[in-house]
């Protein structure tokens, strides 16, 4: 039989059918053509699902594929609580993917139950959906039978997308949308398409780019190639209802995530544009970041860092296919680019057909992947967004080549089987490969659980929703730290007898590994029974140690420690917002006399308010006399937050250690650093607390504990909305989080506890939790800023006191403002300390663009060589700054230039923190050398950013001035001192 293929107007074009001259038979309607075309085209689709199913279930059936994987199990958990009636929107503890195929599978699991295949299978036979698409637009290109090559590929794929496609986490409903939206856009650029099919093809561009781009912005590329295409190529199109159809029907599909973004400050969007670290720097190696991963997910890698083991022959298998299919699909993308050139040089559109869309496609996928970390991060699955159009270029190099005739038609025959024979082999071989594998560890270890009783488990995420998903929950297992749904880790913390809850850890994924979770288990005076179930080791019936302990109080204590001794009293004032600190280095040691021996049986070192200040490993030594020490812990590795909670074991992220030992009498207690951490991290010693052996269990009074309770209620409400982005995950959404909790009732309530037990460990614990987790940092006047935000005015005049004393050389009126009104909300007297504004001695003024004046400058008139003296700044903010400028100051003399360039106000809180129209005071030294000429100087001072060299133009002054910098005075230096040693007077106090 002789095939006749259509002939194409131009090389590398489709078949333009406007132009040809069509016979009266060929003017049918479009729903006569239907009627004579469905065996041509309905039969193909079906045996083309059919075997895109088959081989989904084929692989499915593998061991490997038998239980959930850890992001698996998160579809699963939401899919169960869609049948218990929560709504979705996105995956747990994350602003993005869209919870679509977690409502695909709540309806699978409603009608054949809740199962690890049903999960699978469900999203997997959706995508059946993704290789019509493919289909629909190749055949549009180059007809049949190669435009269903592009079907049959996604029937028969790589095992990278075959595994992807059977791993359901959201990018395969995204990805199948996504092409669906390109199959839209192609059937409205076909010519031949009729009125009616191009109203449904707008219905259907609309419903799947929103249901897409809540699914996944990924696919927004997708999304922009349609609409500019369309746009580019039937411009009249605007003046027709189709797009404003598509375009509402696009944010009624997509209204869950509008509505969820316009509550949520837009999370998705600052997620999406801070998320993963920068973009490589060099333009090559970002390309070989797209190449490689792509490559190998065409070849034989299934997932990061895995793959199926090639034989040789197999091997060279895929050289072939990277030449007859991939190749020449890269070639028809680069043509088509010259083909768009060459329309434009005579001045026609770029882009008019089906095939001109996909190109498009292509190509901003590419620079989607080079200009973002994802795409340059050389994780797999994001090279998934290539497969919308990889296999529609490679079937359209096939279909070309078939065009040369017989030989022709033959070779590209041949290459389509070559490609779907690798394809098929490699699916085979990772069957085969995984085929001894164990089916499903996770049941023996949820029989296990259960035999022993076990009702609820801590464990890491990738463990923990495993077990909860494939117990159908009958297991609340939740992670330490409720990183993807809080309510979880409520659920097991609301468990009161310890009995039922135990702590899992697993070989291969550890974190912690089990060998590490026991020594911290030891660490904290546990006994726990241990039962192995292949990787899985189960921390159950865990003893907790001898209660009858009570907190020795701090008074008369003395301590020292390697660095900044003079601060090491902080860290048992009990005021949890100081703390000493040291460098993380291995070595650093604090050391503590508690002033008279005590049977020592607990020792605890809070963090807080920094939980990333803990030890990476430490040594614990106590002694009688301090030349004779006992080591009592030794760990090169600590884990912090492992503590008690209901008489059973827990983990949380305050960062705390807590060491018990066997009662003995001591005097002194030495901890030391082991290990290294990244240079400028830092061990701190937020509270440390010491308990010795007592006759009954120490309590908190009743009032106390109402009081904390009280604390911790209101601190819950961070996590209204528990299965929502997690800030350790999401930071942007970290203020939302912050805005659900009011701080003041927070803190005041944790103030009252503190007052009524002071050496009640939780009460700082909380207090020093709170203050971390409501935006604390390290500069007082930030935090004096944040606590006058929250009304909580107990920790206003806290900051404040504290910023008073640790910087006496900086003063501000919106301190000393926000001082003022704590005391009028709680009724304090105005005479009970504080610092009264300052005036300078000259007063002037020389204002600097729009942002700052100086209207004050305190200049010694003299000053001797080898001596420091201190220059007094006073600054009126204008307005409200973006940047932290810094001052140049410029001190001449004869023959001879001093310097005191520095950043206006404290590092931490410069310009950029300021309000507007506040008044600030610094204080900053001028040290000159002793071997400074004597005679007079003139002071030079000027405003600039260091990062971009910008100088602000003086705009007023009564000063001598040049347009950058005024002259603010004189200074005399002396001769030096006989001796000519340096001294340092003290900075003057505001």
């Amino acid at each position: 039989m002789r095939i006749a293929w259509p002939a194409a107007v131009e090389r590398g074009s489709a078949p333009d059918h406007s132009r040809a001259e069509r016979p009266a038979s060929a003017t049918r309607s479009l729903s006569a053509l239907t009627r004579t075309g469905f065996v041509r085209v309905g039969v193909p689709a079906v045996l083309l699902a059919l075997l895109f199913v088959a081989v989904r279930y084929w692989v499915a059936l593998s061991p490997a594929l038998s239980e959930t994987y850890y992001d698996e199990a998160l579809t699963g958990l939401m899919s169960l609580a869609i049948l218990r009636g929560i709504p979705q929107v996105f995956y747990w503890g994350q602003p993005y993917l869209g919870a679509e195929d977690a409502y695909l599978v709540a309806g699978a699991f409603s009608l054949f139950g809740p199962s690890t295949f049903v999960l699978r299978i469900t999203v997997a036979t959706a995508a059946v959906l993704w290789a019509w698409a493919l289909w629909s637009i190749a055949r549009r290109v180059v007809g049949e039978p190669f435009g269903l090559v592009a079907g049959l590929y996604l029937a028969v794929p790589p095992i990278f997308l075959t595994y992807i496609q059977l791993s359901s986490h959201g990018e395969t409903v995204s990805l199948t949308l996504g092409c669906l939206v390109l199959a839209s856009g192609a059937a409205l650029l076909d010519e031949r398409l009729g009125p009616r099919g191009q109203r449904w093809a707008w219905v259907a561009l609309g419903i799947t780019g929103g249901l897409g781009w809540w699914a996944s912005q990924m696919m927004g590329m997708f999304l922009l190639a349609a609409g500019v295409a369309l746009l580019v190529a039937r411009p009249r199109v605007v003046r027709s209802p189709g797009p404003y159809v598509a375009l509402g029907l696009f944010f009624v599909s997509s209204a869950p995530f509008w509505i969820w973004n316009l509550r949520h400050e837009w999370a998705t969007f600052w997620h999406l544009a801070t998320w993963g670290n920068p973009v490589p720097p060099g333009l090559g190696y970002r390309v070989s970041m797209v190449v490689w991963p792509l490559l190998a997910t065409f070849r034989n890698h299934f997932w990061d860092g895995r793959a199926v083991v090639l034989p040789r022959v197999v091997d060279q298998w895929w050289w072939v296919v990277l030449w007859v299919f991939y190749g020449p699909a890269l070639a028809v993308a680069a043509i088509q680019v010259g083909v768009w050139v060459a329309r434009l040089r005579r001045r026609a559109s770029p882009w008019r057909e089906p095939l001109d869309l996909v190109v498009l496609a292509f190509w901003l996928t590419v620079a989607a992947h080079l200009a973002t970390w994802f795409g340059t991060s050389g994780i797999l699955r994001y090279s998934m967004t290539f497969y919308a159009t990889v296999p529609i270029l490679g079937a359209v190099a096939l279909g070309r080549v078939a065009r040369w005739g017989r030989t022709g038609f033959a070779i590209a025959a041949v290459a389509a089987l070559v490609v779907l024979g690798f394809n098929a082999l490699a699916n085979a071989l990772f069957v085969r490969e995984t085929a001894g594998q164990p089916s499903r560890p996770v049941d023996a270890a949820i029989r296990r659980m259960e035999e022993l009783g076990v009702r609820a488990c801590y464990a890491d995420s990738r463990v923990a929703q495993v077990i909860a998903f494939e117990s159908q929950e009958r297991i609340e297992c939740a992670d330490f730290s409720g990183y993807r749904n809080y309510a979880f880790m409520e659920q097991v913390d609301a468990v009161d007898d310890p009995a039922t809850v135990a702590l899992v850890a697993h070989q291969r994924l550890k974190s912690p590994s089990p060998d590490h979770l026991a020594r911290m288990l030891a660490l904290i005076g546990g006994r726990p029974e241990q039962s192995v179930v292949g990787d899985y080791v189960i921390f159950h019936h865990v003893v907790p140690p001898d209660d009858r302990i009570r907190p020795i109080p701090p008074v008369g204590w003395r301590a020292t420690a390697s660095t900044d001794p003079e601060a090491a009293g902080r860290a048992f004032d009990r005021q949890a917002w100081t703390w000493w600190t040291a460098p993380k280095v291995d070595g650093e040691w604090f050391s503590l006399d508690l002033g008279a021996p005590h049977a020592v049986a607990q020792l605890d070192l809070l963090v807080a308010p920094d939980p990333a200040d803990a030890p990476v490993g430490l040594r614990v030594e106590t002694s009688l006399d301090a030349r004779t020490w006992t080591p009592v812990a030794d760990l090169p590795i600590v884990m912090p937050g492992v503590h008690w909670w209901k008489g059973h074991p827990r983990v949380d992220e305050s960062g705390r250690v807590l060491v018990r030992l066997t009662p003995r009498p001591t005097r002194y207690v030495r901890f030391t650093q082991r290990g290294s951490a990244p240079p400028g991290s830092e061990w701190s010693i937020g509270e440390l607390f010491a308990y010795e052996a007592a006759e009954a269990p120490w309590a908190a009074p009743a009032a106390a504990v109402a009081a904390l309770e009280e604390a911790r209620q209101e601190f819950g409400h961070y996590m209204d909305d528990p299965g929502g982005p997690n800030p350790r995950r999401a930071p942007v959404t970290e203020a939302h989080r912050r805005g659900q909790v009011s701080w003041r009732r927070v803190f005041a309530a944790a103030d009252r506890a503190l007052a009524l037990a002071p050496e009640w460990e939780e009460a700082h614990h909380l207090y020093g939790l709170a203050l971390a987790v409501s935006g604390w940092t390290s500069d007082p006047d930030e935090m004096v800023v944040r606590a006058r935000r929250d009304r909580a005015w107990p920790e206003v005049l806290r900051w404040a006191g504290l910023a008073e004393a640790t910087r006496p050389e900086f003063w501000r009126s919106e301190r000393a403002a926000a001082v003022a009104e704590a005391r009028r909300e709680l009724g304090v007297s105005a005479a009970s300390g504080g610092t009264t504004a300052p005036s300078p001695r000259r007063r002037l003024s020389a204002r600097f663009g729009r942002d700052l004046e100086l209207t004050g400058a305190d200049l010694p008139a003299e000053v001797r060589a080898g001596e420091t003296a201190h220059v007094r700044y006073y600054w009126h903010a204008l307005s409200r700054m973006r940047d932290d400028y810094w001052a140049f100051v410029h001190v001449h003399g004869p023959e001879h230039e001093l310097n005191q360039d520095h950043v206006l106000g404290p590092t931490l809180f410069g310009t950029s923190h300021w309000e507007a129209d506040e008044e600030v005071v610094e204080a900053v030294p001028l040290p000159v050398p002793v071997d400074t000429p004597p005679g007079p100087y003139r002071v030079k001072l000027g405003l600039w950013l260091p990062e971009t060299g910008k100088r602000l133009r003086v705009t007023e002054t009564d000063l001598p001035h040049a347009p950058r910098y005024v002259e603010i005075g004189t200074v005399t230096v002396l001769p030096p001192a006989s001796g000519g040693t340096a001294r340092a007077a003290p900075p003057p106090r505001p």
